[in-house]
């Protein structure tokens, strides 16, 4: 049974992709984060495949976490990401490394695998405008999450 959905999964997200101009060359972490919006309960199975891709060198930068037994199955709603994401951005008790790494999650996509391996380097700012630099293409964050990552990058460079 685990095999039949791995291959449905797989070929669910390959369509995906095509339909979305992407193949497994050009698909970036952001594109896998919307994929996994939209079927939150295969994501096990669609792992199969990226971890396959990455591993065969068909695909670069990508990941989908593996998923805990006592992790939750079902995505948050929009509320719920509303309200997480506006403690990460203004909740200044709560320390910077959290907050950053928690909006790139919530908001970007990044799997923590990847978030903690992360150094202040990738977030770069040009023209009073801050890039993130996490994959192939460079990322420009809402206005109050280039705010925190700034406000972080420039704490830990002192």
């Amino acid at each position: 049974m685990s095999a039949r959905r791995s291959v449905k999964a797989a070929i669910d997200f390959l369509a995906w992709l095509r339909a979305e101009g992407l193949d497994l060359e050009t698909v970036g972490q952001r594109d896998v984060g919307r994929w996994l919006e939209g079927v939150p309960t295969t994501q096990q199975y669609t792992r199969d495949l990226v971890l396959w891709a990455v591993r065969t060198k068909r695909a670069a930068n990508i990941s989908i976490p593996a998923r805990h037994k006592n992790a939750p199955s079902q995505a948050l709603d929009e509320d719920e990401r509303k309200e997480i994401a506006h403690r990460l951005l203004h909740d200044d008790r709560l320390d910077a490394r959290d907050r950053v790494g928690g909006l790139l999650n919530l908001l970007c996509a990044q799997p923590f695998s990847v978030i903690i391996r992360l150094t202040v380097e990738p977030v770069v700012v040009r023209e009073e405008r801050v890039i993130l630099l996490l994959g192939k293409e460079p990322l420009e964050p809402s206005p109050d999450l280039a705010m925190t990552s700034w406000r972080y990058r420039d704490q830990r460079r002192r």
